[in-house]
């Protein structure tokens, strides 16, 4: 099934408008689609055996400047 067709775990958005969407797969599968202001998706994280709750943590502190994205 595609991302687009669930809805995310979780959303969380930084100061400058971009906005992180967390996709719950399985119990040890998700995916976090990242995309800017204008709505355009600029990075992908795909995460297995990785709780959610460490997964959406790892999202808050993008948001809140303590983690970047590697590309």
């Amino acid at each position: 099934m595609s991302d687009l067709m669930i809805k995310p775990y979780v959303q969380v958005e930084d100061k400058y408008g971009a906005v992180a969407s967390v996709y719950f797969l399985d119990d040890l599968k998700h995916r976090v689609h990242y995309v800017d202001n204008t709505g355009t998706k600029f990075f992908t994280e795909e995460y297995e055996s990785v709780p959610i709750e460490l997964v959406e943590k790892s999202v808050i502190d993008w948001a809140e400047g303590r983690r970047d994205l590697v590309t």
